[in-house]
């Protein structure tokens, strides 16, 4: 299996990145833009990398282009790309323009691959070894690029043959402890794990957490070498893909940040709030339709935000377990029978508790042992009916191709309420 690791920064260096990325997400626009070109450029080219979209994308544009060639010459490729990618074409190509040669041709190749792909992610700095040389001549080989930045860290090498393929990998400690005369082609594991340029970083993302590589060598459909993907990396792409999760869930884009200028905000927001309007209109309709049996035993009124909101924590649980396994890609649709089995037999558990519990209160509150099972019964059944939309909802978006995640609590909740009503107040119809 191949390895690679990043070089940590020095402590003090990351205590000064994370100040400057607190003074640029917080201090006027003139003000960052001001310490952006004041501050040492390696300090700002870690900060930048670092502060939230919105912020990025409102600064950027405004860097003097002589200060954005003094960055992109101290970020790691895969950073450069990503700020590259938040420039206006027209500026893009002309920044391109001015950087060296060599640079400007890696970082338009990069630039090539979709960003949500390992070609997209990948760092192009990475060691690579030809087969055909002895160990002797690869140790030479490292003493002439000994500060060379893909070398910090290196644990593993990557062989390569005279086209470029990736046929193998080396470990340093084999380097240094081999003799001399032995070829690499000889001494290499040439069972490599590998990534292609096409893959979906949140998949890698899984095979990383699940193998606990510290990278893995990227190739192209030629199986080329062209790049690298670090533990680092997928961490990253990890902590950007829950956080998306996260958000969609409640109807926010998944970019939004605590500072994302306010009327962003609002934009964004606005439309699912308008929407949680008309489904909280459909929860109250609900009500409505049973206004004549609430007016005979008002007390039944008492029970409905505890029934709803018990169907609604127990269905949010479930949505937010299926999600996970969504995304770590434990479960597909064709698991959805065993799912909905296991979620109900944890609901029925779960309401027959809390059911019992309900209806006692109930009992004890208002001595009426009928409003007390009504109580208890529909709690038991909203849980289960809530449980099973939380599995059926976020498959039933990824069958239509839609983002799991999208507004799915918004949708629970509806769900969780409108269900609630109509087994407590059905019931209550039929029995009072």
């Amino acid at each position: 299996m191949t390895a690679m690791s990043r070089t940590d920064e020095p402590e003090q260096g990351e205590d000064l990145a994370d100040a400057l990325v607190d003074l640029l997400q917080r201090v006027p626009r003139d003000e960052a833009l001001a310490l952006i070109v004041q501050r040492p450029a390696d300090e700002v080219a870690a900060a930048l990398v670092r502060l939230e979209d919105d912020r990025l994308e409102e600064l950027l544009p405004a860097v003097p282009p002589e200060r954005l060639v003094a960055l992109m010459a101290r970020e790691e490729t895969s950073d450069a790309v990503d700020l590259l990618q938040r420039l206006p074409a027209q500026r893009r190509a002309a920044l391109l323009e001015r950087l060296p040669v060599a640079d400007a041709a890696r970082l338009r190749r990069l630039l090539g691959y979709p960003h949500d792909s390992a070609g997209g992610r990948m760092s192009d700095r990475f060691l690579a070894l030809r087969d055909d040389l002895t160990v002797e001549q690869a140790r030479a080989s490292l003493v002439d690029r000994g500060d060379a930045p893909e070398l910090q860290g290196v644990f593993y090498g990557y062989v390569v043959d005279a086209t470029g393929r990736l046929v193998g990998v080396t470990s340093m400690r084999d380097l240094l402890l081999q003799r001399g005369e032995r070829r690499l082609v000889d001494l290499m594991d040439r069972e490599v794990k590998r990534a292609h340029v096409v893959d979906d970083v949140e998949a890698l993302a899984r095979r990383f957490e699940e193998h606990r590589y510290l990278a893995l060598p990227v190739v192209d459909a030629d199986e080329r070498l062209v790049g690298v993907i670090r533990a680092s990396d997928a961490l990253a792409i990890a902590r950007e893909e829950s956080t998306e999760d996260m958000q969609l869930m409640v109807g926010l884009p998944g970019d939004e940040r605590t500072f994302t200028p306010w009327a962003v905000s609002v934009r964004r927001r606005l439309p699912w709030l308008v929407l949680n309007v008309g489904t909280a209109m459909a929860a109250a309709a609900t009500i409505g339709a049973f206004e004549e049996t609430i007016a005979a035993a008002t007390a039944l009124v008492v029970f409905l935000p505890v029934i709803s909101s018990q169907g609604g924590n127990a269905g949010l649980q479930t949505l937010t377990v299926t999600l996970r396994d969504l995304a770590l890609g434990v479960i597909d649709g064709r698991d959805a029978a065993r799912a909905v089995g296991r979620a109900s037999l944890v609901a029925t558990v779960n309401g027959a508790v809390v059911g019992t519990l309900i209806g006692a209160i109930g009992w004890l509150w208002k001595r009426d042992v009928t409003i007390a099972l009504l109580a208890g019964a529909a709690t038991l059944l909203n849980q289960v009916a809530a449980a099973v939309a939380g599995i059926l909802l976020p498959l039933g978006l990824r069958w239509l191709r839609m983002d799991p995640a999208l507004a799915s609590s918004i949708l629970l909740t509806t769900i969780a309420d409108i269900v609630g009503f109509v087994l407590f107040l059905g019931m209550a119809s039929w029995l009072l």
